[in-house]
């Protein structure tokens, strides 16, 4: 069956059973029924693959809304200028000078605190290739029911 969050929005193809043994089971309503029993599992674990990319998108898009547009749009140029300012502290970083003035702060705290958030990003990054990396291992749809983003 396909299920649908209402909370969150996020569809997912499980069992019945799968969904009733969550704890926020009541969040998740039926949106397609899978009468076809035929589904093979390679089909199975792309549309679970799509569901955990939207998942994790959205974390971060949520982690991402509390930054102004300058910062989210400039956040690939902090990257590599964090990244450069790790091997030489002497590196330019027009773009975190930059946000740093219009904050107000020292460019080093702001330093910090892309270092946090590069750091935010790479464990999200690890934790959806993990995911993905289990889907594709599964020998069966309880395989897959079994892995929860």
């Amino acid at each position: 069956m396909k299920f649908k969050n209402k909370k969150t929005g996020n569809v997912i193809v499980a069992s019945k059973e799968f969904i009733n043994s969550r704890a926020n089971a009541k969040d998740w309503v039926i949106v397609e029924q899978i009468k076809d029993k035929s589904y093979n599992l390679e089909m199975l674990k792309s549309r679970k693959i799509k569901d955990c990319l939207n998942y994790y998108q959205s974390k971060k898009n949520n982690f991402l809304k509390h930054y102004n547009e300058l910062e989210i749009n400039t956040f690939n140029d902090q990257k590599q200028e964090f990244r450069a300012y790790q091997v030489n502290n002497k590196a330019l970083t027009p773009a975190i000078n930059e946000i740093a003035t219009n904050r107000g702060i020292d460019r080093l705290e702001l330093l910090q605190l892309v270092g946090k958030k590069v750091m935010s990003e790479t464990a999200l990054i690890g934790k959806q290739q993990s995911k993905i990396s289990a889907i594709k291992a599964c020998k069966s749809k309880k395989d897959l029911d079994n892995i929860i983003f």
